[in-house]
Order: structure tokens, then C-alpha cells, then sequence
């Protein structure tokens, strides 16, 4: 699991993914993969939304006559199988992130108390997941860089780690830095 920074400073947090899924299951959130299509040229989710779509309204026109009460019905259905499947879908282009995503349950705007930080062109509303309790088996190492301060970086993270209860083990990055 990465954190990206503008001007391309880095910190990648590495967890034991049994673990965080043991913790994310029973906090009603999932831990996923995400599904770039390699190989195909489509758009993002493409490939699970038509299938998807086919079937739905096979089923809904094999099922009986239209009306308001059995539409809204197929909405709502379709809507869920959605949710499900779009926080992992990715274009291919940032196949090489390689990202697991924490995904919460849907929540409405009233329903959770959403964080904020500022993005490059809005602010963007978060959860915080909570990792109290967390130690060296939960997050096994910290990985910093590249940059002009790799090393101060690494060590400023294995500090904050120190001083949270975790011991980790950490590395620079082996990608080059390039400031351009």
C-alpha cells in the first residue's frame, strides 16, 4: 500500500495482508485487489460491467411484465453489483502500482463524518481506518524515496514507527530519483 505525494515524494507502508483483512472484515470494510485488464484495451470496468448489464436485463425481461415498483427494483440491484466491483477497477496504464484497495461500506454524506484533504483540483473526502492495536506483525516494513533526501526520509520513518509501538523494517527505493 502506497502513499503518493505531489512532487513525488514517497512513502509505501507494507502489511501483512492476512492480518489487515482479518482487521477490515471486522471493521465491515474489504481488502481488494485491483483490476486493471491488462491486455485489453477498454475502458476501466468494461469487462465486468457488460456481462453484468446482459444478464440483469435478460433477467428483468424474462421476468414479467415492466412496471415502476419491479424497475426501481432492477435499479437497486444493479446499483449494488456496481459498488461492489468499481472501487477496483483501474485503467491498465497504472498497472505497474500493483494496488490493494481498503474499500468501506457504502456510506451516505449524513451517515459518517468524512475527513478532508486538499487534491490537486478539489477537496477530497476520506475515512480514516484505524490501525490501533497495530504492531510489527500487522506492518511488517516501510519502504521511502526516491528523492533528494532518501535516506533522512527513511529515517524519519523508522522514527515515527519507534515512537507509534512499531518496530519496522525499512529500505530506500530502488528507483532512480529524477527531479524533472
Amino acid at each position: 500500500m502506497a502513499w503518493v505525494h505531489p512532487a513525488g515524494r514517497r512513502l509505501a507502508l507494507h502489511f501483512d495482508q492476512g492480518r489487515l483483512t482479518e482487521r477490515a472484515e471486522a471493521a465491515g470494510w474489504r481488502l481488494a485487489k485491483d483490476d486493471y485488464q491488462e491486455g485489453e484495451a477498454r475502458p476501466p470496468g468494461e469487462l465486468r460491467l457488460t456481462p453484468l448489464l446482459l444478464k440483469m436485463f435478460a433477467e428483468y425481461t424474462a421476468a414479467g411484465p415492466d412496471t415502476p415498483e419491479r424497475a426501481a427494483e432492477a435499479v437497486e440491484k444493479l446499483s449494488s453489483a456496481i459498488v461492489d466491483f468499481a472501487p477496483i477497477c483501474k485503467d491498465r496504464a497504472f498497472s505497474n502500482e500493483r494496488e490493494w484497495r481498503l474499500i468501506s461500506p457504502v456510506l451516505g454524506d449524513f451517515a459518517m463524518k468524512f475527513e478532508y484533504r486538499v487534491g490537486r483540483s478539489f477537496l477530497v473526502p476520506y475515512i480514516q481506518f484505524s490501525l490501533d492495536g497495530a504492531d510489527f506483525d500487522d506492518i511488517p516494513g516501510v519502504e521511502t524515496g526516491p528523492g533528494p533526501n532518501a535516506q533522512l526520509a527513511q529515517n524519519a520513518a523508522m522514527t515515527m514507527g519507534r515512537q507509534n509501538g512499531i518496530n519496522l523494517a525499512g529500505g530506500i527505493a530502488a528507483a532512480p530519483y529524477r527531479p524533472w
